[in-house]
C-alpha cells in the first residue's frame, strides 16, 4: 500500500513539473513560427487550456494525498492567471502595429519587459507553499521530489544565420562577427557579441542594441 502511493504522488508531481517546463517551453518558442499575435495568442490559450484539463484528471484520483491535490491546484492557478497576462499582451501587439515605426518600436520593447515580469511574478507566487509541500510529501512517503526547472540553452554558434526580428527586420549574423540589418529599402551594418545570454550589437553608425537571449540552440 505504502509503494502504491509513493508511486502515485511520484508519477503526479513528475506530471505537474513536465506541465510547467512545457508551458515556459512552449511560451519561448511560439513566436519562432508565426508573426500573427492573434494566431499566437489561441495557441497559448488552448495549450494552458489543455494543461488544465490533464491536471484536473491527475487530481481526480481519490487516493492522491490531499498536499499533491493542493500542488496541482496552484498549478492550474498560475496557468490561469498567465492566460490573461498574454491575453492582453498580444492584443496590445496587434493595435501597436497600427502606429509609425518609430513610435512603434520603444513601446513594444516596455511592453514586452512588462510582460515578462508579470509572468515571472505569477510563476514565482507560489513557489514557497510549492516547496514546502513537496518536503512535506519527500519525508511522509519517503520520496525525493524535487522541482526541475527548464535551464536556457544558449550555443553562440547558432546564431549565425538569417533571423526574423519582430517580425519585420531581416538580421544576418556572420562568422566573423559583423551583422548586417535589412528594413525595407535601408541596411544598417555593425557588429554582434555574445557574453553569457547577453547579446549586443554595435552599430556602425555608433548605436547599440542589447537583447537578453532566451533560448538559442
Amino acid at each position: 500500500e505504502g509503494k502504491k502511493k509513493r508511486e502515485k504522488i511520484e508519477t503526479a508531481w513528475k506530471s505537474v513539473n513536465d506541465y510547467i517546463n512545457n508551458s515556459r517551453h512552449k511560451f519561448y518558442t511560439i513566436g519562432c513560427f508565426s508573426c500573427d499575435a492573434e494566431q499566437m495568442k489561441r495557441e497559448l490559450i488552448r495549450e494552458f487550456d489543455q494543461m488544465n484539463k490533464s491536471l484536473e484528471n491527475i487530481k481526480a484520483d481519490p487516493e492522491l494525498d490531499e498536499k499533491m491535490k493542493t500542488i496541482i491546484d496552484r498549478t492550474m492557478q498560475m496557468f490561469s492567471d498567465e492566460k490573461p497576462i498574454l491575453q492582453t499582451y498580444f492584443d496590445s501587439i496587434q493595435i501597436l502595429r497600427t502606429l509609425p515605426d518609430s513610435t512603434r518600436s520603444p513601446i513594444i520593447k516596455r511592453l514586452q519587459k512588462t510582460m515578462m515580469s508579470q509572468m515571472v511574478r505569477v510563476q514565482t507566487m507560489d513557489s514557497t507553499e510549492i516547496n514546502q509541500y513537496i518536503t512535506q510529501l519527500n519525508s511522509k512517503y519517503k520520496t525525493e521530489l524535487e522541482k526541475t526547472d527548464l535551464k536556457p540553452v544558449v550555443q553562440k554558434g547558432e546564431l549565425i544565420g538569417r533571423w526574423k526580428l519582430e517580425c519585420e527586420f531581416d538580421m544576418n549574423f556572420k562568422r566573423d562577427n559583423t551583422v548586417d540589418l535589412a528594413y525595407e529599402n535601408d541596411r544598417t551594418t555593425g557588429k554582434w557579441e555574445i557574453d553569457g545570454n547577453i547579446l549586443t550589437i554595435t552599430y556602425d553608425d555608433g548605436g547599440e542594441d542589447t537583447f537578453t537571449l532566451i533560448q538559442l540552440y
